[in-house]
């Protein structure tokens, strides 16, 4: 069975003239931002307007969004109804269900049997999705449709309290039994017919769902669809959802895979199924095509069959360090070679060496070229004829960079100016001028480093490993606190302050391992590195075991774990941040208790004790309800001058900075937290020394802190808004290089951009992606 009923963009065969209604009612003609704002509304509702206040017309905006002030002098913005954009996205959505429906009869009978019977709710619902599409709902499914015209007791109001979330994750975890947790919002008649009838619209379409996930989830394992096994399943799934339904036909598959399929199952219930990767030598007449032929097996008419992989890393495999938009960022000091510490210079070939690695996997395209000319003239800087490129080469390659930016679509004014501006260096030959020109490049056409997302997040699923049912300590603070220095501290590291040489002639201070006296014996501490500059140095959750011994000595017994995790929304970069949601939070939902080690440092204190404030936040974005678990958390100070009285500076910030503050004392978790931090250095804060200090105070202290249990409930973690933006920019830019790669008929690329569709869609399961992926599919 096809996946027919997803609802994507191209289904809904949105023509010149929708575009151009929107475009003229928004008065978008003239904007630079139009097809992202269209593109924005039509697959997130009109809510998405709110994002681009300060782009639109103030009085266009006024139209379609009402603001006032509520009671509490808040600004609250609200969807002015029935006016001419939310009628025409409305008829948007219409349509997008007819097509999704177009292999489905029953079910669009029925769509459009209540739209005649219970025109008002019916109203109700549309209108809702064109206003908000899957914000309320998880979905934007025809399942999603069914189950809010069937259950209309669930109100605009019951949306805003995740009631109708609750209740998708019921019936897509249990089945189509799942409805029974929620009579009360289903009138008795109408929920025992849809259970009775394997024909009613709701059974079909909890069926398609779960013949999706199952299919792909059963092709993963390599599963064959033997006398129907996929249809059989699903039919069970959905009558009994996913442990008994899977049970039902344990009988009918292998027991090692059934065993596999068991696990993949048990973490996998509330959210979606991984799938494997598309991988084609062909040409295919459509996205849709290549889609379709990988769900059923058979080859496409005239091509090549498609195989389905799933990459696997070598054991032998390096280290990948690479940022290539970035190099600097390559931060990793050992080698594939027994952890050998690296000078700079040493760093610098390793990461033109997977640099070249990874170049050899991507397919032809613009990214490609400008990364090869990146890897030319970084092997010139560094005088490394190992790496460089015939310099006869450099012509070539911008040739035909130029005429992959524009067979790809990209090329904007802006990116003409690059290229005119890279023409110019390579014929004054500028290494470093033309270094920086082809980032802001490749910057432009790649907002998001996918392989460097999926590396890190695979270093941090190694690392929950390690730490899985453990008890640990996690430390919290922005980039420059000194997170890893207080580990190595912590660790029992000598350390001393050495001044390290930035730019010539420029030192800055840096404490560092003593390694005259320290020898690292710790494999933990391998993975741990520091910075002079104010940059992180960690990319991925390190855990580092420290046996209590080594610091009390041998009379003390135990071991206590410590995290060192990148900086959250800190200068990391969205990479970072992406697989801080992704990895970090598996990694830690998996320990057995965890405690919080928090670090504020001086230099980010600010004026009006903002960087207080921002840690605090940190926390509280962290932590569900924070304020009855702060019994977990210590708060310790870095690069605090000696003669400052912490506790002091803690309570001026709150009486003469928060108490004079409405909108600061309105944040009440904020101001709990900060209670907190005052009162647990009321007695002496632990401002730490890294040089001169003694690590057993604070291992004391944090060893008589309160763990937090179950994890897996309490902590979240949510990527910043500009990651966010960064995210939708670069699966519009992919969706649409998938457009213009068809429209080549360049097979490798289409397969190229899909991949790294489905590789944001799985990683992230962000709505964005998933819609992204599914739209360019179906071109």
């Amino acid at each position: 069975m096809s996946s027919t009923t997803n609802v994507t963009a191209s289904d809904t065969l949105i023509n010149d003239n929708t575009i151009e209604e929107i475009s003229r009612i928004l008065e978008l003609q003239d904007t630079e931002e139009k097809e992202q704002i269209i593109n924005d509304v039509l697959k997130n509702g009109r809510q998405a307007l709110v994002k681009y206040e300060r782009i639109l017309i103030p009085e266009i905006y006024s139209v379609e969004i009402n603001k006032s002030i509520d009671d509490q002098s808040a600004v609250v913005q609200t969807l002015i109804q029935r006016t001419d954009l939310s009628e025409l996205i409305k008829q948007h959505v219409y349509q997008r269900w007819k097509t999704a429906c177009l292999n489905q009869p029953k079910i669009w009978e029925f769509i459009v049997k209540m739209k005649d019977e219970n025109k008002e709710h019916f109203e109700s619902v549309l209108q809702h999705t064109a206003d908000y599409d899957s914000t309320y709902t998880k979905s934007s499914s025809i399942l999603a449709v069914i189950l809010q015209i069937l259950f209309h007791g669930i109100d605009n109001e019951s949306f805003t309290k995740t009631i109708f979330i609750d209740l998708w994750n019921s019936v897509t975890n249990k089945g189509i039994q799942g409805c029974k947790d929620f009579t009360q919002y289903i009138s008795e008649d109408d929920l025992n017919e849809q259970l009775a009838d394997c024909d009613s619209p709701l059974f079909l379409a909890l069926r398609i769902y779960y013949y999706e996930q199952l299919s792909e989830l059963f092709k993963q394992n390599k599963i064959p669809d033997t006398r129907n096994l996929y249809s059989l399943a699903a039919d069970n799934v959905t009558k009994k959802g996913w442990l008994n339904g899977i049970e039902s036909v344990k009988n009918k598959i292998p027991l090692v895979k059934y065993e596999a399929l068991l696990k993949e199952i048990a973490p996998m219930i509330g959210s979606s199924v991984e799938v494997p990767e598309l991988r084609s030598t062909s040409t295919p007449t459509s996205a849709s095509n290549l889609a379709t032929s990988t769900r059923d097996n058979t080859p496409l008419p005239n091509t090549t069959h498609l195989e389905l992989i799933t990459p696997i890393p070598t054991p032998n495999q390096p280290p990948i360090i690479g940022i290539w938009s970035d190099p600097h960022l390559a931060s990793s000091t050992t080698t594939p070679f027994g952890n050998v510490t690296l000078d700079e210079k040493g760093k610098q070939r390793l990461y033109l060496k997977e640099l070249r690695h990874d170049l050899a996997t991507m397919t032809s395209c613009a990214e490609k070229t400008i990364m090869e000319l990146l890897l030319h003239f970084e092997a010139e800087l560094l005088e490394d004829s190992m790496f460089a490129n015939n310099q006869g080469t450099v012509i070539p390659l911008f040739e035909k960079l130029q005429d992959q930016i524009k067979k790809q679509g990209w090329l904007s004014e802006k990116i003409q100016e690059n290229l005119r501006d890279l023409n110019r260096h390579i014929q004054n030959h500028d290494v470093p001028l033309l270094m920086r020109s082809l980032r802001e490049l490749l910057a432009k056409i790649r907002p998001l480093n996918i392989q460097e997302i999926q590396k890190l997040v695979e270093k941090a699923r190694n690392a929950a490993e390690l730490i899985r049912d453990k008890e640990v300590i996690l430390l919290i603070g922005e980039t420059g606190t000194g997170k890893s220095t207080t580990i190595q501290f912590l660790a029992g590291c000598k350390m001393k302050a050495t001044k390290v040489e930035v730019e010539p002639g420029k030192f800055l201070e840096h404490i560092t391992i003593d390694k005259s006296i320290t020898s690292i014996t710790n494999r933990g501490l391998k993975n741990v590195t520091t910075s002079a500059r104010n940059k992180s140095e960690t990319r991925y959750i390190a855990p580092v075991t420290i046996q209590l011994k080594d610091i009390f000595g041998s009379y003390e017994t135990g071991e206590i774990i410590l995290c060192d995790a990148p900086g959250f929304g800190d200068t990391a970069g969205p990479e970072v941040d992406i697989a801080n949601s992704v990895g970090v939070v598996e990694a830690i939902k998996g320990c057995k208790s965890v405690k919080i080690l928090a670090l504020s440092s001086y230099k980010s204190l600010g004026d009006r004790g903002q960087g207080i404030q921002k840690l605090a936040h940190l926390l509280i974005n962290m932590v569900h309800s924070i304020e009855d678990r702060l019994s977990a958390i210590c708060y310790v100070f870095t690069k605090y001058p000696s003669n400052v009285d912490i506790s002091a500076l803690l309570f001026d910030i709150k009486r003469w900075k928060v108490d004079t503050d409405p909108l600061l004392q309105r944040d009440t978790v904020f101001v709990t937290v900060l209670t907190d931090m005052i009162e647990k250095t009321m007695d002496g804060a632990e401002n730490i020394d890294p040089i001169r200090g003694d690590p057993k105070t604070i291992i004391k202290k944090f060893k008589k802190a309160q763990g937090i249990m179950f994890p897996n409930e309490v902590f979240k973690f949510s990527m910043s808004e500009e990651t966010q933006a960064c995210v939708a920019n670069q699966v519009q830019r992919d969706n649409s290089s998938v457009r213009y790669a068809l429209k080549y008929k360049d097979i490798d690329l289409v397969v190229y951009y899909l991949n790294k569709l489905k590789t944001l869609k799985h990683l992230l399961k962000h709505k964005t992606a998933q819609d992204a992926y599914e739209d360019a599919l179906h071109f």
